[in-house]
């Protein structure tokens, strides 16, 4: 099989969440919706050679919202990473996402960072059950080091909930 691909075009939805897209209609093409505001998801194989209007429906997944603390342990914390924004949440898949975590923008993990009260959101989180954990980047001597632990209860999310979740280290 082929497995290379090529973007072909890059294109942002508008207000009423419709795109234009452009190209040969009788290819096959994968379309990736990567967020945010919706669950990243890819539509493969995708043409247009339909007629009228391809309609791809997303989920818009949960969000978790949250604060860390107490204050004085996460400004340890903080003063440790030397940086605000080298602190945050993840979330550690569990049964059908083990293995996989989010935030991520492609194959890259990312993490939702932390206000300057503890407090945390990430949106778009697909529906499933989710393990949230602190990450801190640290750097000595020139080198740097990324640490993960496992805080708080696993939760379980459902498409379109908003949960609330008090993280007490």
């Amino acid at each position: 099989g082929n497995d290379r691909v090529v973007l072909c075009e890059a294109a942002s939805s508008d207000a009423d969440g419709r795109v234009v897209l452009h190209g040969a209609p009788e290819l096959d093409y994968a379309l990736r919706l990567p967020g945010p505001g919706n669950v990243p998801m890819v539509v493969q194989p995708f043409r247009l050679d339909q007629d009228g209007e391809a309609r791809v429906v997303v989920s818009t997944g949960a969000t978790l919202r949250g604060r860390l603390g107490p204050p004085e342990i996460v400004e340890a914390l903080r003063a440790e990473a030397r940086s605000a924004p080298q602190l945050g949440i993840l979330l550690a898949g569990r049964g059908e996402f083990a293995g996989q975590a989010f935030p991520a923008q492609g194959l890259e993990q990312r993490v939702a960072p932390l206000g300057d009260d503890g407090s945390f959101a990430i949106a778009g989180i697909p529906p499933g059950s989710w393990q949230p954990k602190l990450q801190t980047l640290r750097h000595s001597d020139g080198r740097s080091s990324t640490a993960q632990r496992s805080v708080g209860e696993q939760v379980a999310l459902r498409d379109g909930e908003t949960r609330e979740l008090d993280i007490d280290l």
